[in-house]
This record gives C-alpha cells, structure tokens and sequence, in this order.
C-alpha cells in the first residue's frame, strides 16, 4: 500500500512541478533535464538541498530505504549518506504543499496567457 502511495505522490509532485515548468517556459524539455539531473544527484547533495527536492519526500513514504551498494568506493559512500528522513505525516504534507504551490505559480502563469483564436 505504502508503494502505491508513493507513487501516487510521487505523480502529483512531479506533475505539477512539470505543469509549472511547461507552463512558464516556451521549451520544457531543458527544465526537464535540469530536474533529471538535480534529482539524480539527489543522494550527494548535502542535507539542506535534499530537502528541497521530489525524491526526498517520496522517499521517506516508501517501507524500505534504498540501499547503497556496498561495492561501491568509501568516498561515494560517504557522499551518499542520506539526510534524516521526514515523518511520513512531514513527507505527505511536504508534496501537497510543493504540489500546491506549483499549481498556484501554474495558475497565475494561466491568467496571464492570452489566446487568440482568429489567427489561425
């Protein structure tokens, strides 16, 4: 159950940050790859900037942490300790706001458009 909603979360995070992000820029594929690549280094990023991400909250909903391999070398270990996870109450709480906020932001962004339908 605790998979199913992380990965129902895990939609509406990403969801409305992508909406927000089509919506603002004229090309949403270099926003794309920018949150790609952000998330992937999620795990070596330092505590306070894990927290600002998708990833990091999801993470927390789900039974099991994800296991770091232990083949790997000691530094990479090292950076890939992961920050104290929230609460689960923390971590649902944390991606309805983020998801509430990147609507709003969408919604404003929204108002401004104007569309023209004559030109076509």
């Amino acid at each position: 159950m605790w998979y199913c909603a992380a990965s129902a979360l895990a939609c509406v995070g990403y969801g409305s940050v992508f909406l927000a992000a089509g919506l603002l820029l004229r090309n949403p594929i270099i926003p794309a790859i920018v949150i790609l690549f952000r998330e992937g280094l999620n795990p070596v990023l330092p505590a306070l900037l894990q927290k600002l991400s998708v990833v990091y909250y999801v993470q927390a909903l789900t039974p099991m942490p994800t296991p770091i391999d232990p083949g790997a070398p000691l530094l990479v270990q090292l950076f890939m300790s992961p920050a104290a996870p929230p609460s689960t109450l923390r971590a649902v709480f944390g991606l309805v706001a983020l998801t509430a906020v990147a609507l709003w932001i969408a919604a404003l962004s929204v108002r401004r458009l104007e569309i023209n339908y004559s030109t076509e």
